[in-house]
């Protein structure tokens, strides 16, 4: 900390929990979840934020199926999220926006809408990345965080950055 070069925004950063980081690894569920938003109110935290594998049949890898599955949350996320709330917290959730499992129907979009070389799609991990220069690609981005934004009420968002595109 004392490298560290004081900047207001630092004076209000809220205390995080992060369901992934924290202790789920991309395994979340309502079971897992429900014991965890009481110790994390009571531990202080500010933020709950549902992590890496809230969508999709197959977990955390099918990034880019930005819906709850029902499976592992069959009274949907609001469920969980009503429950941050009531204990005082704000809901948070994360997202990959910018990726696109091979998996997942996002991947079936025209090639124009991913990063490429040579007319090849980059895949990374498993993974296409979106190119936002499409004005198609930006659409589906402010569409699916206006959804999930309005559907889940939510007040944190996380972005991360997970991919390596190389050339595109």
């Amino acid at each position: 900390a004392a490298c560290k070069i004081p900047h207001p925004v630092d004076d209000r950063c809220p205390v995080i929990f992060n369901d992934y980081m924290n202790c789920l690894w991309g395994f979340a569920n309502r079971e897992k979840s429900l014991p965890l938003i009481p110790r994390a109110a009571d531990a202080g935290c500010e933020v709950y934020m549902v992590d890496g594998g809230w969508y999709g049949k197959e977990g955390w890898q099918e990034i880019g199926d930005w819906h709850e599955d029902r499976v592992k949350y069959p009274n949907g996320l609001n469920e969980i999220f009503d429950l941050v709330r009531n204990r005082g917290m704000i809901p948070g959730l994360w997202m990959e926006i910018e990726s696109a499992a091979q998996s997942v129907p996002l991947a079936q979009q025209p090639d124009d809408w991913f990063l490429s070389v040579r007319g090849v799609r980059n895949l990374f991990n498993g993974c296409y990345h979106l190119d936002f220069r499409h004005p198609d690609v930006r659409a589906f981005a402010d569409e699916t965080f206006d959804r999930v934004i309005e559907k889940y009420g939510l007040g944190y968002m996380k972005l991360d950055y997970n991919r390596t595109t190389m050339l595109g």
